[in-house]
């Protein structure tokens, strides 16, 4: 049985949504920092991770930000702490 079947497309969408969460969990004090316009400690792997998922992207030649997406689910995490 394939996942589309077993979850469907929303579960599928709502299994995304918490790999996203956890992964802003995860990183969420250089997230903080980078939201806060400070220098932040990323390894080039855990960028990627970061930017693939569409949390993070690049502005400028150093400069990183945090996308739409990544700034709700952090607003969202801070609010529940």
């Amino acid at each position: 049985m394939s996942s589309t079947l077993a979850f469907g497309l929303d579960g599928i969408r709502y299994l995304d949504e918490i790999s996203d969460r956890n992964l802003v969990w995860c990183y969420r004090n250089e997230l903080i920092s980078i939201s806060k316009g400070q220098h932040a400690y990323l390894t080039a792997s855990n960028r990627r991770h970061l930017i693939v998922n569409g949390i993070l992207f690049r502005h400028g030649m150093s400069t990183w930000e945090l996308t739409i997406k990544g700034k709700k689910i952090l607003e969202g995490l801070r609010e529940k702490r």
